[in-house]
């Protein structure tokens, strides 16, 4: 079984999702405006998600561009 990265203790609002945001800074150099952008992502897709809003073709091609930057980060940092 693999191990649960969750974070068990975070208060609310916190969720683990904002704290794995909030580690880009420090595990890849993420600008905190590039954070900022992916919390706002995050934001968007719990609307969904939770409340049934829509997301629009424009932002689900901004979901996966950030998610192909952060893989091309992380694959150039530990090559």
């Amino acid at each position: 079984m693999r191990p649960c990265w969750r974070m068990a203790t975070a208060p609310p609002p916190a969720s683990h999702h904002q704290t794995t945001l909030q580690c880009l800074a420090h595990t890849l150099g993420v600008e905190q405006a590039v954070i900022r952008v992916l919390d706002g992502l995050r934001k968007q897709r719990n609307l969904s998600y939770y409340d049934g809003e829509p997301i629009s073709q424009a932002l689900l091609n901004e979901y996966v561009e950030q998610a192909q930057r952060r893989l091309a980060l992380a694959q150039t940092r530990w090559q």
